[in-house]
């Protein structure tokens, strides 16, 4: 995949192995039947945070003159992309057994594919 002309291709990157790297750990924290910890949390919260300036350099870049590939589509992707985490976070925190680790495991990963679609719409391909 292309990002060389995404705005943010760093943060993408760094938002993409970070969620998938967490997942990783929630899957063997579900498997060992563990709750997610609060470290995990704050993660997570850094996560959103990433997203969020990955958000806000692609409105830069937007109002700056390049845009999207399919501009609906990018803004339905980036949406999802912003409300998956605090989603995940509340929903971890609710359900406390293995199951919470299990499902925000479940979760990093479709936040993964999201931000591997946001690229791809972003430049107009598959890679």
């Amino acid at each position: 995949m292309s990002l060389a002309t995404f705005p943010a291709p760093l943060l993408a990157s760094i938002t993409l192995y970070g969620s998938l790297a967490l997942a990783l750990v929630l899957i063997v924290l579900a498997v060992a039947k563990k709750s997610v910890p609060v470290w995990a949390m704050w993660l997570l919260g850094g996560l959103e945070l990433l997203l969020l300036v990955v958000a806000v350099q692609c409105i830069r870049a937007w109002s700056g003159g390049s845009s999207p590939a399919e501009p609906v589509v990018f803004v339905c992707y980036l949406v999802a992309c912003l409300a998956l985490p605090p989603v995940m976070i509340v929903w971890a925190r609710g359900e406390p057994g293995r199951w919470g680790s299990g499902a925000a495991a479940v979760a990093l990963i479709v936040l993964a594919v999201l931000v591997i679609r946001v690229t791809q719409v972003w430049v107009g391909g598959l890679g």
